[in-house]
């Protein structure tokens, strides 16, 4: 599997990850830094995009409201994640042109 293709499958799986799911979660965060690292290097500025990145909120939350908030902080990590992919695959692109 080429760099571009493993990017894609890191996409795959964040578009299947369920809800709230920790385990697939930290299982895909460890596939991403292993990427980044071995297509970008050690001291690629992604590795400190992707430590960025957070699926829960800074604060506590109420019983109440705290499982419509958590998914948002969800929701919105799955999006960062995204993004930093997508930014990955464009890099790539970039430098096959080369």
């Amino acid at each position: 599997m080429d760099n571009i293709e493993f990017i894609k499958s890191l996409i795959d799986d964040l578009n299947k990850l369920p809800d709230l799911d920790r385990v697939k979660l930290d299982a895909l965060q460890r596939r991403a830094k292993m990427a980044i690292i071995n297509i970008f290097g050690e001291k690629s500025g992604y590795l400190e995009d992707l430590r960025k990145i957070s699926f829960d909120p800074p604060f506590p939350l109420a019983v109440v409201d705290g499982i419509k908030y958590q998914n948002e902080f969800w929701d919105n990590g799955k999006t960062q994640l995204l993004n930093l992919f997508n930014t990955m695959l464009e890099d790539l692109s970039w430098k096959g042109r080369d």
